[in-house]
């Protein structure tokens, strides 16, 4: 059974992280899912759309944060609305050594992405996207 332990919206989207390690976007206008993000190794625990709904933060049990483009999600399903097609990340941040839950955007400064590793890391990290 797949579960979706981190949701976020992003306008009409809603992506879904899953414990399978994939990022399920959803497009509520249609019946389906519209994309696949795959990029992690294991579960996602962490999900968050920057402010401006362009960039998409995944953080996960692996240790990792990716970066995922939203305009490569609208682009999979203006292509082929009825089936999912795979997204891959633009960046992935390998500097913390525990899960990732908590993603934060600065709403100050466009860009700047704040992750906390969990338990064992005990650190925030700081990740200018614009870079």
């Amino acid at each position: 059974m797949w579960r979706a332990p981190s949701l976020a919206w992003n306008q009409d989207f809603l992506s879904a992280g899953g414990g399978d390690s994939t990022i399920l976007q959803h497009d509520i206008r249609t019946p389906a899912s519209v994309a696949t993000y795959t990029g992690h190794t294991q579960g996602i625990c962490g999900l968050k759309w920057n402010d401006e709904g362009t960039t998409l933060a995944s953080g996960g049990n692996d240790n990792v944060v990716c970066l995922w483009d939203a305009a490569m999600s609208r682009r999979s399903s203006q292509n082929s609305p009825t089936s999912m097609g795979s997204i891959y990340p633009q960046f992935m941040l390998t500097d913390h050594t525990a899960a990732v839950k908590a993603l934060a955007w600065c709403p100050l400064k466009r860009g700047l992405l704040a992750s906390g590793g969990g338990e064992g890391d005990g650190t925030i990290k700081f990740w200018n996207s614009n870079t």
